[in-house]
């Protein structure tokens, strides 16, 4: 029988259309799903914009420098054993020494200050508390004159350090050194506190006699006048 070519050519064409068709429609798929994405990356910044205001508002400012007070100063304990002084309040932001109005703090001899070294929060001035890791180091020049001696572990919240200075002989304008250093390496500039060390307070009136000696005799009136 005869063959006949090209019978089939309207239903390749037909097909060709419907293929177009789909690829049509897939590409307008694509630019939809884009344009979703970009709706939804748009969304997540703005979200994140948001959160970080909302944690700028709520979470306050990290910490910017290290401090160190000193509290009031006390009398040493008798027969005290360095490393292990008698626990006593650590009055924060107490009177410097004896002599508020002095250029320096003053303190005295024979008497001891309780002291926290740590990072301030600028916002409120409150302790950041430390990472771990986070280590302090206070030194004396002298320890004949003031002597360090730190807490085995911080007694004040959120302090990298606590302790005492001990005051044991006079100077002016003696300095402490404080310096704080991060695991992270973001250390802050060290910290000096200069004070003065006066002789010991008197703490008592004192009446000493010395030794006796008779009392001298009266002296004999001299004779009236004659007339």
């Amino acid at each position: 029988m005869p063959i006949k070519i090209g019978g089939m050519h309207g239903d390749v064409r037909a097909d060709h259309d419907n293929l177009n068709t789909e690829v049509e429609e897939i590409e307008q798929s694509c630019i939809r799903i884009e344009s979703a994405l970009a709706r939804i990356e748009n969304t997540q910044a703005v979200q994140g914009q948001a959160l970080a205001l909302i944690l700028e508002e709520v979470l306050p400012p990290p910490a910017t420098s290290t401090t160190f007070t000193l509290g009031e100063q006390v009398p040493i304990p008798i027969k005290t054993l360095i490393g292990e002084l008698t626990k006593m309040p650590i009055q924060q932001g107490g009177m410097h020494g004896t002599a508020a109005a002095a250029a320096n703090p003053q303190f005295n001899v024979g008497f001891m200050a309780p002291y926290v070294v740590g990072e301030t929060n600028p916002a409120d001035g409150t302790l950041d508390p430390p990472v771990a890791g986070d280590t302090c180091k206070v030194t004396s020049p002298d320890p004949t004159t003031c002597l360090v001696v730190p807490d085995a572990t911080p007694s004040v919240p959120n302090a990298v350090q606590t302790g005492f200075l001990q005051f044991l002989k006079p100077a002016t304008g003696f300095q402490i050194t404080e310096e704080v250093t991060h695991a992270d390496g973001t250390n802050f500039p060290p910290v000096t506190d200069t004070f003065d060390i006066l002789p010991p307070a008197a703490v008592a009136t004192t009446f000493v006699l010395g030794p006796q000696v008779p009392i001298p005799p009266a002296p004999t009136p001299a004779p009236a006048p004659r007339r």
